[in-house]
Parts: C-alpha cells; sequence; structure tokens
C-alpha cells in the first residue's frame, strides 16, 4: 500500500521547499543589516554634500549680531 503524504504532514519536497525559503529569507535579512539598515543610512548637510563636491568644508562668513 502506498503512503499518503498528505497524512503525515509535510511531504519530502514540501520540506526542502521550506529550508530553501528560510535560507533565502535569512540571506536577505542578512544582506539587509549589512549594507541598508539605518546604522548605514546617510543624511546629507550642506556640509558634507561641499565635502563630497568641492573636496573641502566652505568657509561660512562670520553671522552679524541681529539688533533688537
Amino acid at each position: 500500500m502506498i503512503p499518503n503524504p498528505s497524512a503525515r504532514g509535510l511531504s519530502r519536497y514540501g520540506r526542502e521547499i521550506a529550508w530553501v525559503l528560510l535560507v533565502k529569507a535569512a540571506a536577505i535579512y542578512l544582506l539587509w543589516t549589512l549594507f541598508f539598515s539605518p546604522a548605514h543610512q546617510v543624511h546629507p548637510t550642506s556640509t558634507s554634500t561641499a565635502e563630497q563636491v568641492f573636496g573641502a568644508a566652505p568657509i561660512t562668513p562670520p553671522r552679524s549680531k541681529h539688533r533688537e
């Protein structure tokens, strides 16, 4: 008599597919944490952009005092 695979849970192929999906999900999470997590995000400022474009930070002129 041939056993019914659905009667005993996941078949062999179902378990293999589940393992492959689990490994893929773990790999995607690892790539995200290594390259795209908030710790690796860049928040550009005018100074950092000027450093990248011109190679040096711009010289900011002194501000005049505000009269009240």
